[in-house]
Parts: structure tokens; C-alpha cells; sequence
């Protein structure tokens, strides 16, 4: 759990660090956990994603899809500047496993 808001700091810094590398990108919503002290960068679009994640330089195999009640998402974790952060997007529709696996579309 992180104690005080100055632990966030290396965080905070590197999403200060983003806004200037990629503020061409599609906006985020940003978030700071207090209980790991990672970044969570959530985004409204698969092509979002898709465009953040090279941005980071997440590999494709990084990234999970998850599912529960009824609900689809991709999430994948990258250490950015120092800092950790998990970048998501909740607009994923569900396929069955078998499409998934056989590649079907996010």
C-alpha cells in the first residue's frame, strides 16, 4: 500500500512524461492506485488500445483478454520511466473462446 501521495511521485512524473511523448495520442483516463502505486491508463476504443500499447512498446502477447458476467476486456502491465501501469480498455465484444483463439477480432 503506498503511504503517502509523494510516493505516487514517480508515477505522477511519468505520466507528466507521456503527456509530452504522446500527446498526439487519443486521450486516456488516468488513474493512481494506492494500494500497488501503479498507473492505471484506461481507454474507450480497441484501436485506442491498440495505439497506446505501441506507444509503450507492450508486445502483442502481453496483452489478456478477460471476461466476466457477460463483460470482455484487454488489459496489459508495462513498467513506463520507471513506473508501472496497467492499460486497459473495457469496449471489447465478447466472443466465444473458440473464435478467440482462432483468431478472431477484438
Amino acid at each position: 500500500m503506498t503511504e503517502t501521495f509523494a510516493a505516487q511521485g514517480g508515477v505522477i512524473r511519468a505520466v507528466a512524461a507521456m503527456s509530452r511523448a504522446f500527446g498526439h495520442l487519443p486521450p486516456i483516463y488516468i488513474s493512481l492506485s494506492r494500494h500497488d502505486g501503479a498507473g492505471i491508463l484506461a481507454v474507450d476504443a480497441p484501436d485506442a488500445f491498440e495505439v497506446w500499447r505501441e506507444a509503450l512498446g507492450i508486445p502483442p502477447q502481453a496483452v489478456e483478454l478477460r471476461s466476466f458476467a457477460g463483460s470482455s476486456w484487454v488489459v496489459a502491465t508495462v513498467t513506463w520511466h520507471g513506473a508501472a501501469f496497467e492499460l486497459s480498455c473495457h469496449a471489447i465484444p465478447a466472443v466465444a473462446p473458440h473464435e478467440a483463439e482462432n483468431g478472431g477480432a477484438l
